[in-house]
Protein backbone atom coordinates (compact mmCIF):
# COMPACT_ATOMS: atom_id res chain seq x y z
CA UNK A 1 0.00 0.00 0.00
CA UNK A 2 1.29 3.43 -0.87
CA UNK A 3 1.92 5.78 1.99
CA UNK A 4 -0.65 8.52 2.44
CA UNK A 5 0.95 11.94 2.39
CA UNK A 6 -0.82 15.16 3.38
CA UNK A 7 -0.93 17.88 0.75
CA UNK A 8 2.07 20.17 0.90
CA UNK A 9 1.47 23.82 1.75
CA UNK A 10 3.78 26.54 0.41
CA UNK A 11 5.69 28.44 3.04
CA UNK A 12 5.90 27.79 6.75
CA UNK A 13 2.85 26.90 8.77
CA UNK A 14 2.51 29.28 11.69
CA UNK A 15 1.08 28.12 15.00
CA UNK A 16 -2.15 30.11 14.82
CA UNK A 17 -4.13 31.33 11.83
CA UNK A 18 -6.98 33.82 11.87
CA UNK A 19 -9.74 33.64 9.29
CA UNK A 20 -12.73 35.87 8.63
CA UNK A 21 -15.02 32.86 8.05
CA UNK A 22 -18.30 33.20 9.89
CA UNK A 23 -21.22 30.82 10.26
CA UNK A 24 -24.77 31.27 9.02
CA UNK A 25 -25.76 32.53 12.46
CA UNK A 26 -23.83 35.71 11.71
CA UNK A 27 -21.71 35.40 14.86
CA UNK A 28 -19.12 38.14 14.95
CA UNK A 29 -15.39 37.75 15.38
CA UNK A 30 -12.83 35.74 13.42
CA UNK A 31 -12.36 31.99 13.68
CA UNK A 32 -9.04 31.05 15.27
CA UNK A 33 -7.51 27.76 14.17
CA UNK A 34 -4.71 26.50 16.41
CA UNK A 35 -1.99 24.35 14.92
CA UNK A 36 -2.46 20.70 15.91
CA UNK A 37 -5.80 21.10 17.69
CA UNK A 38 -7.97 20.29 14.68
CA UNK A 39 -5.68 17.43 13.66
CA UNK A 40 -5.83 15.96 17.15
CA UNK A 41 -9.62 16.09 17.29
CA UNK A 42 -10.06 14.71 13.79
CA UNK A 43 -7.65 11.86 14.52
CA UNK A 44 -9.52 10.96 17.69
CA UNK A 45 -12.86 10.91 15.85
CA UNK A 46 -11.63 8.89 12.87
CA UNK A 47 -10.00 6.32 15.15
CA UNK A 48 -13.12 5.93 17.29
CA UNK A 49 -14.25 2.99 15.08
CA UNK A 50 -17.75 4.45 15.07
CA UNK A 51 -19.83 3.55 12.05
CA UNK A 52 -20.42 7.26 11.39
CA UNK A 53 -16.86 8.40 12.19
CA UNK A 54 -16.40 10.21 8.86
CA UNK A 55 -19.74 11.99 9.17
CA UNK A 56 -18.92 13.05 12.75
CA UNK A 57 -15.53 14.29 11.54
CA UNK A 58 -17.20 16.57 9.00
CA UNK A 59 -19.50 18.04 11.63
CA UNK A 60 -16.42 18.63 13.80
CA UNK A 61 -14.65 20.44 10.94
CA UNK A 62 -17.78 22.48 10.21
CA UNK A 63 -17.95 23.62 13.82
CA UNK A 64 -14.22 24.24 14.29
CA UNK A 65 -13.79 26.23 11.06
CA UNK A 66 -17.10 28.07 11.34
CA UNK A 67 -18.38 27.22 7.85
CA UNK A 68 -21.92 26.31 6.77
CA UNK A 69 -21.28 23.12 4.82
CA UNK A 70 -18.55 20.48 4.61
CA UNK A 71 -18.60 17.68 2.05
CA UNK A 72 -16.32 14.78 1.19
CA UNK A 73 -16.54 13.25 -2.28
CA UNK A 74 -14.66 10.17 -3.41
CA UNK A 75 -13.44 9.81 -6.98
CA UNK A 76 -14.58 6.64 -8.76
CA UNK A 77 -14.17 5.76 -12.44
CA UNK A 78 -13.76 9.33 -13.65
CA UNK A 79 -16.65 10.64 -11.56
CA UNK A 80 -17.12 12.00 -8.06
CA UNK A 81 -19.43 10.33 -5.56
CA UNK A 82 -20.98 12.10 -2.57
CA UNK A 83 -19.66 10.21 0.45
CA UNK A 84 -20.56 12.32 3.49
CA UNK A 85 -22.00 15.78 4.20
CA UNK A 86 -22.31 18.07 7.22
CA UNK A 87 -24.79 20.87 6.61
CA UNK A 88 -27.24 21.44 3.75
CA UNK A 89 -27.52 18.44 1.44
CA UNK A 90 -27.75 19.02 -2.32
CA UNK A 91 -27.42 15.37 -3.39
CA UNK A 92 -28.10 12.10 -1.63
CA UNK A 93 -25.08 10.17 -0.39
CA UNK A 94 -24.03 7.82 -3.18
CA UNK A 95 -24.90 10.22 -6.00
CA UNK A 96 -22.28 10.11 -8.78
CA UNK A 97 -21.61 12.93 -11.25
CA UNK A 98 -18.85 13.70 -13.79
CA UNK A 99 -15.90 15.81 -12.65
CA UNK A 100 -16.71 18.61 -15.07
CA UNK A 101 -20.06 19.20 -13.34
CA UNK A 102 -18.29 20.71 -10.33
CA UNK A 103 -15.39 23.18 -10.20
CA UNK A 104 -14.56 22.01 -6.69
CA UNK A 105 -14.05 18.41 -7.80
CA UNK A 106 -12.50 19.12 -11.20
CA UNK A 107 -9.76 21.29 -9.68
CA UNK A 108 -9.16 18.85 -6.80
CA UNK A 109 -8.88 15.96 -9.29
CA UNK A 110 -5.89 17.82 -10.75
CA UNK A 111 -4.24 17.77 -7.27
CA UNK A 112 -4.83 21.50 -6.89
CA UNK A 113 -6.48 23.63 -4.22
CA UNK A 114 -9.55 25.64 -5.19
CA UNK A 115 -10.63 28.72 -3.21
CA UNK A 116 -13.06 31.49 -4.06
CA UNK A 117 -13.98 34.49 -1.92
CA UNK A 118 -17.12 35.21 -3.96
CA UNK A 119 -18.75 32.54 -6.11
CA UNK A 120 -20.93 35.09 -7.93
CA UNK A 121 -17.96 37.12 -9.10
CA UNK A 122 -15.75 34.14 -9.95
CA UNK A 123 -15.62 33.38 -13.69
CA UNK A 124 -14.36 29.85 -12.96
CA UNK A 125 -17.41 28.91 -10.91
CA UNK A 126 -19.91 28.25 -13.71
CA UNK A 127 -20.47 24.47 -13.78
CA UNK A 128 -23.94 22.87 -13.23
CA UNK A 129 -23.22 21.90 -9.61
CA UNK A 130 -21.71 25.37 -9.04
CA UNK A 131 -25.01 26.93 -10.12
CA UNK A 132 -26.84 24.74 -7.59
CA UNK A 133 -24.38 25.74 -4.87
CA UNK A 134 -25.05 29.42 -5.58
CA UNK A 135 -28.82 28.87 -5.72
CA UNK A 136 -28.66 27.47 -2.17
CA UNK A 137 -27.18 30.75 -0.97
CA UNK A 138 -23.53 29.78 -0.64
CA UNK A 139 -21.20 32.66 -1.59
CA UNK A 140 -17.67 31.39 -0.93
CA UNK A 141 -15.71 28.20 -0.39
CA UNK A 142 -12.68 26.04 -1.01
CA UNK A 143 -11.75 22.45 -1.91
CA UNK A 144 -8.63 20.35 -1.27
CA UNK A 145 -7.62 17.03 -2.85
CA UNK A 146 -7.33 13.89 -0.71
CA UNK A 147 -4.23 12.12 -1.99
CA UNK A 148 -2.78 8.65 -1.35
CA UNK A 149 0.57 8.19 -3.06
CA UNK A 150 0.05 9.09 -6.72
CA UNK A 151 -3.73 8.79 -6.63
CA UNK A 152 -6.30 11.45 -5.81
CA UNK A 153 -8.93 9.50 -3.85
CA UNK A 154 -11.36 12.38 -3.42
CA UNK A 155 -11.82 15.92 -2.17
CA UNK A 156 -13.05 17.83 0.85
CA UNK A 157 -14.91 21.06 0.18
CA UNK A 158 -16.10 23.88 2.44
CA UNK A 159 -18.87 26.36 1.68
CA UNK A 160 -19.95 29.52 3.49
CA UNK A 161 -23.05 31.68 3.15
CA UNK A 162 -20.93 34.79 3.61
CA UNK A 163 -19.11 36.40 0.66
CA UNK A 164 -15.67 38.04 0.71
CA UNK A 165 -14.33 35.26 2.88
CA UNK A 166 -10.61 34.58 3.16
CA UNK A 167 -10.05 30.81 3.20
CA UNK A 168 -6.28 30.98 3.76
CA UNK A 169 -6.49 29.81 7.38
CA UNK A 170 -9.04 27.13 6.54
CA UNK A 171 -6.95 25.61 3.76
CA UNK A 172 -3.88 25.65 6.01
CA UNK A 173 -5.85 23.91 8.77
CA UNK A 174 -7.30 21.36 6.34
CA UNK A 175 -3.85 20.60 4.95
CA UNK A 176 -2.95 19.07 8.33
CA UNK A 177 -5.78 16.52 8.12
CA UNK A 178 -6.06 15.66 4.40
CA UNK A 179 -3.74 12.70 4.92
CA UNK A 180 -5.99 11.28 7.64
CA UNK A 181 -9.10 11.83 5.53
CA UNK A 182 -7.41 10.17 2.56
CA UNK A 183 -6.62 7.19 4.77
CA UNK A 184 -10.28 7.03 5.84
CA UNK A 185 -11.33 6.99 2.18
CA UNK A 186 -8.74 4.32 1.40
CA UNK A 187 -10.00 2.13 4.25
CA UNK A 188 -13.59 2.54 3.07
CA UNK A 189 -12.65 1.59 -0.46
CA UNK A 190 -10.72 -1.46 0.76
CA UNK A 191 -13.60 -2.53 3.00
CA UNK A 192 -16.06 -2.15 0.13
CA UNK A 193 -13.92 -4.27 -2.19
CA UNK A 194 -13.17 -7.01 0.36
CA UNK A 195 -15.79 -9.73 0.85
CA UNK A 196 -17.99 -9.22 3.88
CA UNK A 197 -17.75 -11.67 6.77
CA UNK A 198 -21.13 -12.86 7.97
CA UNK A 199 -22.11 -14.77 11.07
CA UNK A 200 -24.89 -17.34 10.57
CA UNK A 201 -26.44 -19.03 13.59
CA UNK A 202 -29.11 -21.73 13.46
CA UNK A 203 -29.80 -24.83 15.54
CA UNK A 204 -30.71 -26.89 12.44
CA UNK A 205 -27.53 -27.97 10.58
CA UNK A 206 -29.38 -28.44 7.26
CA UNK A 207 -30.83 -24.93 7.37
CA UNK A 208 -27.42 -23.59 8.39
CA UNK A 209 -25.80 -25.28 5.40
CA UNK A 210 -28.50 -23.92 3.08
CA UNK A 211 -28.04 -20.36 4.36
CA UNK A 212 -24.28 -20.64 3.97
CA UNK A 213 -24.68 -21.82 0.39
CA UNK A 214 -27.07 -18.97 -0.54
CA UNK A 215 -24.97 -16.26 1.08
CA UNK A 216 -21.68 -17.44 -0.40
CA UNK A 217 -23.13 -17.93 -3.88
CA UNK A 218 -25.41 -14.88 -4.14
CA UNK A 219 -23.69 -12.33 -1.89
CA UNK A 220 -20.07 -13.45 -2.23
CA UNK A 221 -19.51 -13.17 1.52
CA UNK A 222 -17.38 -15.25 3.84
CA UNK A 223 -19.66 -17.19 6.21
CA UNK A 224 -18.86 -18.14 9.79
CA UNK A 225 -21.53 -20.48 11.15
CA UNK A 226 -22.52 -22.41 14.21
CA UNK A 227 -25.35 -23.64 16.40
CA UNK A 228 -24.32 -21.32 19.24
CA UNK A 229 -22.45 -18.06 19.66
CA UNK A 230 -19.51 -19.79 21.32
CA UNK A 231 -19.21 -22.37 18.56
CA UNK A 232 -19.27 -19.81 15.76
CA UNK A 233 -16.95 -17.31 17.44
CA UNK A 234 -14.25 -19.93 17.84
CA UNK A 235 -13.66 -19.41 14.09
CA UNK A 236 -13.69 -15.61 13.88
CA UNK A 237 -12.68 -12.40 15.60
CA UNK A 238 -15.58 -10.19 16.78
CA UNK A 239 -14.30 -7.16 14.83
CA UNK A 240 -14.32 -9.15 11.58
CA UNK A 241 -18.08 -9.76 11.62
CA UNK A 242 -19.88 -7.37 9.25
CA UNK A 243 -23.40 -8.80 9.66
CA UNK A 244 -25.18 -11.38 11.82
CA UNK A 245 -27.96 -13.58 10.42
CA UNK A 246 -30.01 -14.89 13.34
CA UNK A 247 -33.29 -16.80 13.72
CA UNK A 248 -35.89 -15.15 15.93
CA UNK A 249 -35.56 -18.22 18.18
CA UNK A 250 -32.29 -20.14 18.37
CA UNK A 251 -33.09 -23.42 20.09
CA UNK A 252 -34.28 -22.32 23.52
CA UNK A 253 -33.06 -18.72 23.14
CA UNK A 254 -34.89 -15.68 21.86
CA UNK A 255 -33.09 -13.40 19.43
CA UNK A 256 -32.61 -10.68 22.07
CA UNK A 257 -30.84 -13.18 24.32
CA UNK A 258 -28.64 -14.27 21.41
CA UNK A 259 -27.82 -10.63 20.72
CA UNK A 260 -26.74 -10.17 24.33
CA UNK A 261 -24.41 -13.16 23.99
CA UNK A 262 -22.97 -11.68 20.78
CA UNK A 263 -22.42 -8.31 22.40
CA UNK A 264 -20.70 -10.00 25.34
CA UNK A 265 -18.42 -11.68 22.79
CA UNK A 266 -17.65 -8.27 21.26
CA UNK A 267 -19.80 -8.53 18.10
CA UNK A 268 -21.51 -5.22 17.25
CA UNK A 269 -22.65 -5.99 13.69
CA UNK A 270 -26.15 -5.26 12.37
CA UNK A 271 -28.67 -8.10 12.40
CA UNK A 272 -30.82 -9.74 9.74
CA UNK A 273 -33.58 -11.73 11.46
CA UNK A 274 -34.91 -14.99 10.05
CA UNK A 275 -38.44 -16.08 10.97
CA UNK A 276 -39.92 -19.53 10.46
CA UNK A 277 -43.34 -17.90 10.06
CA UNK A 278 -44.23 -14.24 9.60
CA UNK A 279 -46.01 -13.64 12.91
CA UNK A 280 -46.51 -10.67 15.19
CA UNK A 281 -44.26 -12.37 17.73
CA UNK A 282 -41.40 -12.73 15.26
CA UNK A 283 -41.74 -9.18 13.96
CA UNK A 284 -41.75 -7.88 17.52
CA UNK A 285 -38.61 -9.88 18.31
CA UNK A 286 -36.82 -8.57 15.21
CA UNK A 287 -37.92 -5.02 15.98
CA UNK A 288 -36.75 -5.29 19.58
CA UNK A 289 -33.16 -6.05 18.53
CA UNK A 290 -33.36 -3.30 15.86
CA UNK A 291 -32.75 -5.78 13.06
CA UNK A 292 -31.93 -4.07 9.75
CA UNK A 293 -33.48 -6.92 7.78
CA UNK A 294 -36.30 -9.42 8.32
CA UNK A 295 -36.94 -12.48 6.16
CA UNK A 296 -39.65 -15.06 6.81
CA UNK A 297 -39.58 -18.62 5.48
CA UNK A 298 -42.17 -17.73 2.82
CA UNK A 299 -40.21 -14.67 1.64
CA UNK A 300 -36.90 -16.54 1.74
CA UNK A 301 -38.35 -18.98 -0.77
CA UNK A 302 -38.48 -16.23 -3.39
CA UNK A 303 -35.35 -16.28 -5.58
CA UNK A 304 -32.76 -13.80 -4.33
CA UNK A 305 -34.91 -12.45 -1.46
CA UNK A 306 -32.41 -13.18 1.30
CA UNK A 307 -29.46 -11.95 -0.78
CA UNK A 308 -31.27 -8.70 -1.64
CA UNK A 309 -32.01 -8.05 2.02
CA UNK A 310 -28.40 -8.70 3.00
CA UNK A 311 -27.02 -6.45 0.25
CA UNK A 312 -29.26 -3.57 1.34
CA UNK A 313 -28.05 -3.90 4.93
CA UNK A 314 -24.38 -4.13 3.94
CA UNK A 315 -24.81 -1.05 1.74
CA UNK A 316 -26.21 0.92 4.68
CA UNK A 317 -29.55 1.41 2.91
CA UNK A 318 -31.75 -0.43 5.43
CA UNK A 319 -33.25 1.14 8.54
CA UNK A 320 -34.01 -0.72 11.80
CA UNK A 321 -37.20 -2.75 11.53
CA UNK A 322 -40.26 -1.12 13.04
CA UNK A 323 -43.14 -3.20 14.32
CA UNK A 324 -46.61 -2.17 15.35
CA UNK A 325 -46.64 -5.01 17.86
CA UNK A 326 -45.52 -4.99 21.46
CA UNK A 327 -42.01 -3.86 22.15
CA UNK A 328 -41.33 -6.88 24.31
CA UNK A 329 -40.06 -9.63 21.99
CA UNK A 330 -42.55 -12.32 22.88
CA UNK A 331 -45.39 -12.89 25.29
CA UNK A 332 -46.01 -11.17 28.58
CA UNK A 333 -45.23 -13.15 31.71
CA UNK A 334 -48.91 -14.09 32.16
CA UNK A 335 -49.28 -15.04 28.48
CA UNK A 336 -46.25 -17.29 28.80
CA UNK A 337 -47.89 -19.05 31.77
CA UNK A 338 -51.03 -19.52 29.70
CA UNK A 339 -49.08 -20.97 26.77
CA UNK A 340 -47.35 -23.51 29.03
CA UNK A 341 -50.75 -24.44 30.50
CA UNK A 342 -52.21 -24.85 27.00
CA UNK A 343 -49.33 -27.14 26.06
CA UNK A 344 -50.11 -29.26 29.12
CA UNK A 345 -53.65 -29.86 27.85
CA UNK A 346 -55.48 -27.72 30.44
CA UNK A 347 -58.86 -26.25 29.52
CA UNK A 348 -59.65 -22.57 29.97
CA UNK A 349 -61.43 -23.03 33.33
CA UNK A 350 -58.55 -25.17 34.59
CA UNK A 351 -56.05 -22.51 33.49
CA UNK A 352 -58.10 -19.88 35.35
CA UNK A 353 -58.08 -22.02 38.49
CA UNK A 354 -54.34 -22.72 38.25
CA UNK A 355 -53.47 -19.01 37.77
CA UNK A 356 -56.13 -17.80 40.24
CA UNK A 357 -57.85 -15.56 37.70
CA UNK A 358 -61.38 -15.31 36.32
CA UNK A 359 -62.35 -17.66 33.49
CA UNK A 360 -63.14 -14.70 31.23
CA UNK A 361 -59.66 -13.27 31.94
CA UNK A 362 -58.04 -16.60 31.13
CA UNK A 363 -60.03 -16.78 27.88
CA UNK A 364 -58.75 -13.29 27.00
CA UNK A 365 -55.14 -14.36 27.61
CA UNK A 366 -55.62 -17.41 25.39
CA UNK A 367 -56.86 -15.21 22.55
CA UNK A 368 -53.87 -12.89 23.01
CA UNK A 369 -51.49 -15.86 22.76
CA UNK A 370 -53.20 -17.00 19.56
CA UNK A 371 -53.01 -13.51 18.06
CA UNK A 372 -49.33 -13.02 18.85
CA UNK A 373 -48.40 -16.44 17.51
CA UNK A 374 -50.52 -15.92 14.41
CA UNK A 375 -52.64 -19.04 15.02
CA UNK A 376 -56.29 -19.93 15.67
CA UNK A 377 -56.28 -23.02 17.89
CA UNK A 378 -54.57 -24.69 20.82
CA UNK A 379 -52.91 -27.28 18.58
CA UNK A 380 -51.56 -24.60 16.24
CA UNK A 381 -50.29 -22.52 19.19
CA UNK A 382 -48.40 -25.46 20.68
CA UNK A 383 -46.99 -26.45 17.29
CA UNK A 384 -45.84 -22.89 16.53
CA UNK A 385 -44.25 -22.45 19.97
CA UNK A 386 -42.44 -25.79 19.71
CA UNK A 387 -41.22 -24.98 16.21
CA UNK A 388 -39.58 -21.80 17.52
CA UNK A 389 -38.11 -23.50 20.57
CA UNK A 390 -40.24 -21.17 22.69
CA UNK A 391 -41.84 -23.84 24.85
CA UNK A 392 -38.49 -25.38 25.64
CA UNK A 393 -37.16 -22.05 26.89
CA UNK A 394 -40.34 -21.34 28.86
CA UNK A 395 -40.23 -24.71 30.60
CA UNK A 396 -36.63 -24.07 31.58
CA UNK A 397 -37.45 -20.61 32.89
CA UNK A 398 -35.34 -18.86 30.22
CA UNK A 399 -37.99 -16.81 28.38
Amino acid sequence: MNAVAPMSVPGSYVRTHVSSIRGSDGASGPVVVEDGVLAERVTSTLLSRREDALEQTLWLIKRELGVDRVCVNQFVDGRFEVLAVAGSTMFDVGTRLPFDASTHCEVAAQRKVFASADFRADDRFVRPVDELVRSMGFRSGCALPLVAGDEVLGAISLSALRANTDFTAATHALSTITGMLAMALFERRRAASAPATMLVLHHDPLIRAGLKHIIEREVGAVVVQGATVDEAMSFARPEDIDLSVLPTFLGGQRIDEVREDLQSAGVRAHIVALAHNDTELNRAAASYVRARGYVSRAAAGEPGALARTIRLVLAGKAQPLESASAVEPGLTARERDVLVALSSGLQVDQIAQQLTIATSTARGYVQQVYRKLGVHSRAQAVEEAERHGLLESLRHGEA
